[in-house]
């Protein structure tokens, strides 16, 4: 993850950086008390060494005992203050997502596919979530530990601690290594997994025609080798991060074996007691056990990163332009077309060449031509889902670009060549479009175009 990546990504969590004071609070104290399970194996050791009574030996064990449940107590609580800002930051994220796609120009949507941008906001969202829930709540609080333990070890025996952080760097570099060989190849591997998911999200789309013409059979061969092609790919990453996790775990046997060795050498010199020898063997594994934990997270952490950072590129794209102040509660006049010309973006062939029309108000209007001609042309630019530049439209004697977008579009009705319908009831479909429609205009509207008797054999009605 680069580092504009990830000043990036601590612009996601408004909500948690509301309470930072208080979950920096939390976090330390937790923290505190789960690194001092070492230093209860010192004391518990040095008591029995040095025949301390049964009262301080017993007050050592309840000592301990109260830590643990405090450890325990404020980790619950500092979960609970996570997750209940965790879930904000991550509806922030998926609504500011989708607000991004619904603004983007309408030329981009048609050289995307919905699979494609469904995947790339899912997969994000989901690493905004895992990065509080995962990173944040269990990693974070880890590696403050470690980094506790070795000053405090540093303190109490700093040759013995010298020595188990000679391996660090080491761990930094393999693991930076890792990183990046996996990360470029994480995103070459996800544009297989957007194609996969196009093609999936083609086949919902076009089941009638792959049903009418008996091409199941081709359709699901196509989503089979598509599908091979990515996992093919993903499996050799996977096959590498397994590696690295087993070089990890090997690794973590050895300095466990290295500290124990170490220990027993300090120890019959003379530069350690027993105790402080259970000191280091309790610290080595609460350094190198987290560890582990990060070594296992570090493939979801690349991988989501890939699809987050895809993310930050469409955030970065141009919205449609909306330029215009001007607002209008209803046409007084006229919409007039005058000596306009156009070509869409990815083509230049004029579709539409010194064009003219007026429509009055109240009055109907047919545009009638071949296919190809620009019927629908005229409609989309009437509509600003592209922009022109050769010509005008103007309305009530403005450009419309001179008018609010929101505000312009809302003057129009429009009924297209394909049928859209919500997953939701009757009345969230008919009322989606006005904020103002009530059970009345509802019931009229069905009605009018006969569908009472229809909805009246389904079991909610509306």
């Amino acid at each position: 993850m680069r580092l504009s990546t990830f000043r990036s990504l601590l612009d996601e969590y408004p909500n948690t950086k509301k309470i930072w004071k208080k979950l920096t609070f939390l976090l330390i104290i937790f923290v505190l008390l789960l690194s001092s399970e070492p230093f209860f194996y010192k004391y518990i050791i040095q008591a029995f060494q040095d025949s301390w009574s049964v009262g301080i030996f017993a007050g050592i064990i309840v000592s301990w005992i109260i830590v643990s449940l405090g450890a325990i107590f404020l980790r619950y609580i500092y979960w609970v203050t996570l997750l209940n800002v965790a879930n904000e930051d991550w509806k922030y994220f998926l609504i500011r997502g989708m607000r991004k796609y619904q603004s983007l120009p309408i030329e981009y949507h048609r050289n995307i596919q919905n699979g494609e941008k469904q995947n790339t906001l899912n997969r994000s969202t989901d690493f905004i979530w895992w990065v509080l829930d995962t990173f944040v709540l269990d990693i974070l609080p880890q590696v403050l530990m470690i980094i506790i333990l070795l000053i405090s070890g540093s303190i109490i025996a700093p040759i013995f601690t010298i020595v188990l952080c000679i391996f660090l760097p080491f761990i930094s570099c393999v693991v930076w290594y890792a990183w990046s060989m996996a990360n470029e190849k994480q995103k070459k591997i996800n544009t297989l997994w957007d194609r996969l998911f196009d093609r999936l999200n083609d086949g919902f789309t076009n089941l009638l025609v792959i049903r009418v013409f008996v091409r199941s059979q081709r359709e699901n061969d196509e989503l089979g080798s598509r599908a091979n092609i990515a996992w093919v790919e993903q499996k050799s990453v996977r096959k590498f991060w397994a590696l690295f996790n087993a070089f990890g775990k090997f690794f973590s046997l050895f300095i466990r074996a290295i500290s124990i060795i170490l220990g027993v050498f300090f120890l019959k010199s003379g530069y350690i007691n027993l105790a402080t020898f259970f000191f280091f063997v309790s610290l080595t594994d609460k350094i190198f056990s987290p560890l582990m934990m990060i070594f296992d997270n570090l493939w979801k952490l690349h991988q989501g990163s890939a699809h987050y950072e895809k993310m930050l590129e469409i955030f970065a794209l141009e919205n449609e332009r909306d330029n215009g102040t001007r607002t209008l509660q209803k046409v007084k006049k006229w919409i007039e077309i005058s000596n306009l010309s156009f070509s869409y973006p990815s083509n230049h062939r004029k579709v539409l060449d010194n064009v003219s029309i007026s429509f009055p108000r109240w009055s109907h209007t047919a545009i009638i031509g071949h296919t190809g001609s620009g019927k629908s042309t005229i409609t989309q630019l009437l509509l600003r889902l592209y922009d022109y530049s050769d010509g005008s439209i103007r309305l009530d004697d403005h450009e419309i670009t001179d008018y609010s977008l929101e505000n312009y579009r809302s003057l129009f009705g429009v009924v297209f060549q394909d049928t859209t319908l919500f997953n939701d009831s009757v009345r969230h479909n008919l009322s989606y479009v006005r904020d103002d429609i009530t059970e009345k205009d509802i019931i009229r509207a069905c009605k009018e175009a006969h569908l009472d008797e229809f909805l009246s054999g389904l079991p909610d009605w509306l």
